[in-house]
């Protein structure tokens, strides 16, 4: 077992049980189960994530079973050579049983689909709510898991992004006995593999509901993720964090971008919390501004019928073309189309194909500093929070803003931030005088609004004091809740509801009426 699994434990004694409601409705239990979902990078130590969520679990007297996606690779005929000896054997042959499973299937859900398949059984021949169980599913490398998970389960399951700093899981690695080399590339593996159905966890991450930080303080770990169970819970009342507001704030933004690759946003506040502007991803306007729905003279790239970034990068593989193949200039124009686009599928990935420079579009974190820069507001020792990783040409703007920090949610693969501004930027961890980008840790945008707004999803009001006027505090119920029944389910029950109100003595009769 490895050491940093079995070392690090939280022992904080038993925890107070936290009652909640019983009652069964037709549309299942008020305690009913729950699928939670762990994503993380190898050499993270999840076991220390596991315990904590057993425990805080077993307070709202909730079983959780955790099961491993990987041990289900074994039940596939697979050709995977012998496992080399040793941590690094063991962690590099999952890896490969759960790539051959999926190029093996056609699927690259194949190991979520197992684990469905696993709990379904669990029901029993009469399968039927299971409440009080959580399942813990350790873990998701790919985002057609997720997406999976989420279509079966909707709101019943919720997905954890368990982040630990890349020095640290370098660490625990080589405490396992992984030599430093090839602790180094299996995080590298793990993050991202050119092959189709391999390792994809800088495309899965991201997806998460929740972000917990897992480092030295065993403390934080144990009352961050606490927080997170009792929010989903319902527990109390909880308001968001500064950084949780911030990346709201960039989020909402994003929503604004008409763009046809990706919706980016970003906020920049003050170490306050106050918002200082907010920008997106979209084409600029003259007397300043970005264009906004309803602009008579809209110009934005989905109004033209196409993208100048990919019409550009298609005029530079037409020029290389022009100069290195022979038979260029005796090729037919449907021909000269054809290699354009054969080349371009060639070189994708490469930084032909990642150049950026040709959009129109300002970039969201760009814009936020214009946009304050217009209002005549000071940027310096701020705080930026954007839904993706800066760009390299965004970065050094950023610096030169004076911006303090940067947190982040998604990746961009495409960035040369750090090789280009390695003497002001400093990634994860903090150095004096740099710029830090840091990986965002809390409640996701896409769950915000189910964890704090006082209005459930069918429109109903959380009452948050009792008739004296005094704030309800202990009352707990699951705001993430599995939905049982299909909407035709629904539907027939709510005609059932009408019979029963109205029987057929008190009800209209078509038939009686015509005859009247």
């Amino acid at each position: 077992m490895p050491s940093h699994e079995t070392d690090r434990t939280i022992e904080d004694g038993p925890l107070e049980k936290i009652e909640i409601s019983r009652d069964v409705s037709d549309e299942g239990p008020e305690n009913p189960e729950l699928v939670i979902g762990l994503v993380s990078a190898v050499g993270t130590p999840l076991k220390l994530v596991q315990q904590a969520i057993q425990e805080r679990l077993g307070s709202y007297s909730y079983s959780a079973e955790v099961l491993r996606l990987s041990d289900y690779s074994q039940g596939f005929l697979l050709d995977v050579e012998d496992e080399e000896s040793g941590e690094a054997g063991r962690i590099d042959a999952a890896m490969t049983r759960g790539n051959d499973a999926r190029a093996k299937t056609g699927r690259n859900d194949i190991l979520a689909l197992a684990g469905i398949a696993d709990i379904q059984n669990k029901r029993g021949n009469e399968p039927g709510p299971m409440p009080g169980r959580a399942f813990v599913l350790r873990q998701l490398k790919r985002p057609e898991e997720v997406q999976l998970l989420r279509r079966t389960y909707g709101e019943g399951f919720v997905l954890i992004g368990v982040f630990c700093r890349r020095s640290e899981r370098k660490k625990n690695l080589q405490q396992d006995g992984v030599a430093p080399d090839r602790a180094e590339g299996l995080i590298s593996r793990d993050e991202h593999e050119a092959l189709m159905g391999g390792q994809a966890l800088r495309d899965t991450f991201h997806l998460a509901d929740l972000f917990l930080e897992v480092g030295d303080d065993i403390g934080a770990v144990r009352r961050d993720l606490n927080r997170m169970l009792d929010l989903l819970f319902g527990l109390g009342i909880s308001t968001p964090t500064l950084s949780e507001a911030g990346m709201f704030h960039a989020h909402a933004a994003s929503l604004r971008s008409s763009q046809l690759g990706r919706q980016v946003g970003a906020a920049l506040l003050t170490e306050d919390g106050d918002v200082i502007s907010v920008g997106t991803n979209e084409v600029p306007r003259a007397g300043g501004g970005l264009y906004w729905e309803g602009d008579s003279d809209d110009a934005r790239d989905h109004r033209r019928g196409r993208d100048s970034s990919d019409e550009a990068k298609k005029e530079i593989v037409r020029e290389i073309l022009e100069v290195l193949d022979e038979g260029w200039q005796e090729s037919t124009p449907g021909e000269k189309q054809c290699l354009i686009y054969d080349r371009m599928q060639q070189l994708r990935g490469t930084r032909v194909m990642s150049l950026i420079e040709f959009g129109r579009a300002v970039h969201a974190e760009a814009e936020s500093i214009i946009s304050a820069a217009r209002r005549g507001t000071a940027t310096a020792n701020s705080d930026l929070y954007c839904t993706t990783f800066p760009c390299h040409v965004c970065a050094k703007h950023i610096v030169a803003a004076g911006v303090k920090s940067v947190t982040y949610i998604e990746p961009y693969p495409k960035s040369r931030a750090l090789e280009l501004h390695d003497d002001s930027i400093a990634l994860e961890d903090e150095e004096d005088g740099k710029v830090l980008f840091r990986p965002f840790v809390g409640v996701a945008p896409r769950a915000y609004g189910r964890v704090f707004s006082m209005i459930e999803l069918d429109g109903g009001q959380i009452r948050r004091k009792d008739d004296d006027g005094a704030p309800i505090m202990d009352r707990a119920r699951l705001r993430f809740r599995m939905p049982y029944l299909s909407a035709l389910q629904r539907e027939s029950l709510v005609a059932k509801e009408l019979m029963e109100i109205t029987p057929k003595e008190g009800r209209n009769d078509p038939e009686t009426d015509a005859e009247h």
